[in-house]
């Protein structure tokens, strides 16, 4: 994502949509305390689950991969994707190109085992935004593996549902057989 275009969809927002996070739990002081959390643009949501701006589309939020404020008030200049939601359907989200993404946030996990603090999952990028971005948010689950999620001694998840497909990861990921081989000298012993 150019941020570039981040930055005019962060231009775009207006004290009404910022009272509209607010209302939904997102702390003021944090939201105007550093640079831009979001930005709003008009998009045309497409079925294969990107999103392009459009004049004519549909309110969208927009929410970067990877903050543009990273952990410890670092900016951070890494390219990531853009990732749009509806305010009334905030769990539908829509990737700005076919790149993959797997999650906003997605150091979250490293940045939680690393420090032993709890690693916090959010259902969407609005519970994202009332969590101060201290967490990630799930985009692909089709992309995702426990893997990505090992490490953290806690995963505290806003949702039952988001609990149960980050468990339902965890028990598939089984263990490999384990096998002894016997050498041919013990035999001869």
């Amino acid at each position: 994502m150019p941020l570039s275009e981040f930055a005019r969809a962060a231009i775009n927002t207006t004290a009404a949509q910022d009272g509209w996070l607010i209302g939904e739990g997102v702390d003021p002081a944090w939201l105007y305390g550093r640079m831009a959390r979001y930005g709003t643009t008009k998009a045309k949501l497409h079925d294969n689950g990107t999103w392009e701006p459009d004049p004519n589309g549909v309110g969208v939020i927009v929410v970067p991969e990877i903050p543009v404020l990273g952990s410890g008030g670092i900016l951070s200049f890494e390219r990531g994707n853009l990732i749009a939601c509806g305010p009334r359907q905030p769990g539908r989200m829509f990737r700005r190109d076919d790149t993959p993404c797997s999650m906003i946030n997605p150091d979250a996990p490293d940045y939680a085992r690393h420090f032993d603090i709890p690693l916090h999952v959010f259902s969407d990028p609005i519970r994202y935004l009332v969590g101060k971005q201290m967490g990630c948010v799930i985009v692909d689950w089709d992309e995702i593996s426990a893997f990505a999620l090992t490490g953290p001694s806690q995963i505290i998840c806003d949702t039952l549902e988001i609990a149960e497909q980050i468990d339902r990861l965890f028990k598939a990921a089984r263990a490999p057989e384990i096998h002894i081989q016997q050498n041919e000298v013990q035999g001869a012993a």
